[in-house]
Order: structure tokens, then C-alpha cells, then sequence
């Protein structure tokens, strides 16, 4: 991995063999996400559905009501807001927003080694 400013000066490299675990306790996006939804018991994840709105449940241990944008509504123990910067989420947990700094993130993989 290579850090660059805007005129490419080199900030930061890491070069970490592949055959070696990495310095940082990272785990890619996509193996995550395979990782929770295989943990989860078939017909849990409804797809296709766009969240509305989340409310917190009084009654009980807590929890959330879901409304989706289709009239749906759900009941849930733990909701992960895992939509992006811009998750519908998000709000419940803290009033700060996603402001664009100026600065804009470029990810390429390396060539393969042969």
C-alpha cells in the first residue's frame, strides 16, 4: 500500500509480504459481510427493501421498528447500519454528517506476481 498527496509525493508504504499477516487487524469489506450473513439463519436478511425509518422499541429489552419505503414494517433486536456514509442510520447514533474534506481516495490492486 502506498499513501500519495496530491502531487505524488510518497507519504506513507507498507509493504507487507502477502505471505504475512498484515502490521493492522483489517478484514476486507466484502469478506466481512460474507462472514455476518453466513452467521445468520436462512430468510433473516430481507432484500430489495429501502429503510424508511427506525424507531426505538419501548416495550421490553429494546430494539427497533423498521418502516420501509414499500409500507413494510419489521421488528428488530440489533439494526447495523452498514449503507454508507450516508446511512439512514446513522442519525440514531450521532447528529455529525459526512462532509467532503477536499480529498478523494483512488484503490487499485496490485498486478499479480507471477
Amino acid at each position: 500500500m502506498r499513501l500519495l498527496d496530491h502531487t505524488g509525493t510518497l507519504l506513507h508504504r507498507d509493504d507487507t509480504p502477502t505471505t504475512r499477516p498484515p502490521l493492522r487487524p483489517e478484514i476486507d469489506r466484502a469478506d466481512l459481510r460474507d462472514l455476518l450473513l453466513d452467521s445468520l439463519p436462512p430468510g433473516t436478511v430481507a432484500w430489495g427493501r429501502a429503510l424508511r425509518t427506525a424507531i426505538p422499541l419501548q416495550e421490553g429489552p429494546g430494539g427497533w421498528q423498521l418502516e420501509f419505503t414499500d409500507g413494510s414494517r419489521a421488528d428488530c433486536d440489533l439494526l447495523i447500519g452498514a449503507d454508507g456514509a450516508r446511512s439512514r442510520v446513522r442519525p440514531l447514533l450521532t447528529p455529525a454528517g459526512p462532509d467532503h474534506l477536499g480529498v478523494n481516495t483512488v484503490e487499485a490492486p496490485s498486478p499479480p506476481s507471477t
